[in-house]
This record gives structure tokens, sequence and C-alpha cells, in this order.
């Protein structure tokens, strides 16, 4: 299910109007609806949207279609059967560890090992707010 269809799915089962969500989020109703279309990627927007609809399932969504996370994900075999929160975590030690060994020795793989980091450290940042509000 792609990221529009989860906030459209999640706000119709909570029986609110685009001009109702998007009142709680503080977007406008075209915004809502180009999320809907999933003709605009504003991660602070997407944040908004999963908060007031207490759907951390479009941030997953949102985070597993990036590009960039989809590629950090695969290189590191990432299994979607754990706990998302807690597997980026443990990329993330990974990914630390690999900069501190090849840091002085291996600039390049250092580099590779800081960009995945920076990516999961993105993904951290919209699932944490999220998820520490779920049940």
């Amino acid at each position: 299910m792609s990221v529009g269809q989860l906030i459209r799915k999640y706000r119709n089962k909570q029986g609110l109007s685009q001009i109702q969500l998007a009142a709680k989020t503080g977007l406008t109703q075209k915004t809502i609806s180009q999320f809907e279309s999933d003709d605009m990627e504003s991660r602070d927007s997407l944040v908004r949207i999963a908060e007031a609809l207490v759907a951390p399932e479009i941030l997953t969504a949102a985070i597993r279609g990036s590009v960039l996370m989809q590629r950090a994900l695969q290189m590191m075999g990432y299994d979607s059967s754990h706990d998302e929160i807690e597997s980026l975590v443990q990329m993330a030690q990974q990914e630390i560890d690999g900069l501190r060994q090849n840091l002085e020795h291996e600039p390049r793989a250092a580099k590779l090992h800081a960009e995945r980091l920076a990516d999961l450290a993105q993904a951290l940042q919209l699932l944490i707010p999220i998820m520490s509000k779920t049940p």
C-alpha cells in the first residue's frame, strides 16, 4: 500500500474529511489531497499527518519507499519481521562500527558508512515521535 493509500485509509477509518484532517494538522486540504495522490513528499507534513491519525504505518511506508532508505536497508539485509526502530538502531550501530574501522585507512568506505548512517538517522527521526505515542 502506498503512503497516499495509507493516509486515505486511516482518514476514512476515523471518519475524517480531507478538510477536517487539514484542520487537525494545520495543513491545507490541497496538501492532504496531494499526499493521498502520492504527489507530495514533505517530511514535516507527513509527520503531522501520521501523528494526527496516530498511524506509524504511514511513516514506515514512507521510509521504506524512500530511495535512500531502501538502498541502505537492502544493503544491510533488513528483515521486515523485526521491530522497525530496534532494527534501525542495530543497523546504525553497524554503520558506526564500520565508520570507526575505516576512518583512518579507507576514507571512501568510511564515507559510505557515514552516508548510510545519515539515512538511518533520518528514518529514526521520523519513526521515534510516532512510535512513542502508540499504545
